[in-house]
């Protein structure tokens, strides 16, 4: 039996790409805890700045628009420079984000700090999961593309659960959420320097593509990859959709016990989302 072939060397192995691959992934969850943290805290925005239900689906429409206006350039900016000098951007403007949250007085305020995190998350989608990738090498593509999609799912599922179990049980909920996020995302500032230098193709000259419908027929993997986004951003705009409650005085039972009650079916709706993304992940990994 050759040393390479050995029990041991396989456990060396396996340790030492999840340590390389284990920084870049914990960037997706870090980035994903700040973007669906806020989800339990609308319900008591709601009240504080009285704003309607139309105004909430406003909200989440600029956080969609800068989502999907940054997925078309950030991975091929990426691609080009590499993938730090993508990343640090990103997760500068989600601790910016962050302050706004913390923050937010207005409703103004609030749309900003949703487009500054619909834009981390999209660098995070394109760019950062494609480092998972990158610190994997080419022998655990597999295991990468699992280990970002699980980075991914714990932070869409740990932030609303951590920030609804906070909200529940404190009156001013906000400002220790986002000081908790901030810790989260200048440690994910911190793993982010110590990625490998850039390797990008500087040579040659950048051109910007929409993306477009490859010739032929698609693998059975792209196919499950866009059903399991497409089911993510239906829900999400099903979200949207639903009316909310009238808000009523703050600080009267009626009040409070709306509040309670939202925050348990946003976390739940939550809860849910998460599990069956991860249970998606997981049929696609054993295929």
């Amino acid at each position: 039996m050759s040393l390479n072939s050995s029990p041991g060397f396989t456990q060396m192995g396996i340790t030492s790409s999840m340590s390389r691959m284990a920084p870049a992934a914990w960037l997706v969850t870090a980035v994903f805890m700040l973007s669906n943290s806020t989800t339990p805290l609308y319900v008591h925005w709601q009240a504080q700045m009285g704003f309607s239900s139309g105004t909430l689906t406003v909200v989440f429409a600029i956080y969609i628009a800068g989502l999907l206006g940054t997925l078309l350039v950030a991975g091929q900016l990426s691609d080009r420079y590499g993938r730090k000098p993508v990343l640090l951007p990103g997760l500068a403007l989600a601790l910016l984000a962050c302050g706004l949250f913390a923050s937010a007085s207005s409703i103004f305020v609030l749309a900003v700090g949703r487009l500054f995190a619909g834009i981390a998350v999209g660098i995070i989608v394109s760019a950062g999961m494609a480092a998972v990738v990158d610190a994997g090498g080419t022998d655990n593509k597999r295991k990468a593309a699992l280990l970002a999609s699980i980075a991914m799912v714990l932070g869409a599922g740990i932030g609303p659960l951590v920030a609804g179990g906070v909200a529940q049980t404190m009156k001013q909920p906000v400002l220790p959420i986002f000081a908790a996020e901030a810790v989260v995302l200048i440690s994910a500032m911190l793993a982010a320097l110590r990625l490998p230098k850039p390797v990008g193709h500087k040579a040659e000259k950048l051109r910007l593509r929409l993306p477009h419908v490859p010739s032929g027929k698609p693998t059975p993997s792209a196919v499950r990859h866009r059903n399991v986004w497409a089911w993510h951003y239906r829900n999400l705009f099903r979200t949207c959709a639903r009316p909310v409650s009238p808000v009523a005085a703050p600080g009267s039972s009626e009040s409070t016990a709306g509040r309670r009650n939202g925050m348990r079916n946003v976390l739940h709706r939550s809860r849910r989302a998460a599990c069956r993304q991860a249970m998606a992940r997981a049929a696609d990994f054993w295929r």
